[in-house]
Formats: C-alpha cells, sequence, structure tokens
C-alpha cells in the first residue's frame, strides 16, 4: 500500500490510502523508490522483483524474472534505466 503524506496543516489521521499494489505472491522482503518518485521496484520471497509506476501508466507494473533465490535486496535508477536486484 501506498499512503498520501499529510499537508503542512495539522490535522487528525494525516495519512490516506492511494493505492494498493498487487503481484507478488509472497512476502516483499526490499523496495526501492526512483529519484523521480514516480516509480519503485519491490523484490520478493516468489523469486521476482517488480517496477511499479506511482500512478497508473502503460507498461507498468513489470517483471523480473529468473532470479535462483528470494530478491533480498533491489536498486532502481530511471534516469540511466538501470535495476539492480540481489539474492540469496
Amino acid at each position: 500500500q501506498v499512503r498520501a503524506t499529510p499537508s503542512l496543516s495539522r490535522e487528525f489521521a494525516p495519512f490516506v490510502l492511494h493505492r494498493t499494489y498487487t503481484g507478488h505472491y509472497d512476502d516483499v522482503r526490499c523496495l526501492d523508490w526512483a529519484a523521480d518518485s514516480q516509480t519503485f521496484m519491490s523484490g520478493s520471497r516468489d523469486l521476482t522483483a517488480r517496477i511499479y509506476s506511482l500512478n497508473p501508466a502503460v507498461g507498468y507494473p513489470k517483471m523480473l524474472s529468473g532470479h535462483r533465490d528470494c530478491v533480498i535486496a533491489c536498486s532502481l535508477d530511471t534516469a540511466a534505466g538501470t535495476a539492480y536486484t540481489v539474492t540469496r
């Protein structure tokens, strides 16, 4: 789940649910936001990593499969067009 941060004014219950993301079939082990704050990458025990867009966009989510063990770390750099994953 992604939640919107509060405004500068003080208010009760400031975090509002923005969107719930699905796709992994097991626990998510790592998460990395891109510098533009519009995309993020998650790695899971289901041997996949996925790249999501904060708002609906064509071509997202992208799945990176082929890992032989659970993904324990991930890094996303959209400016350079690279994504890195680390497995056990």
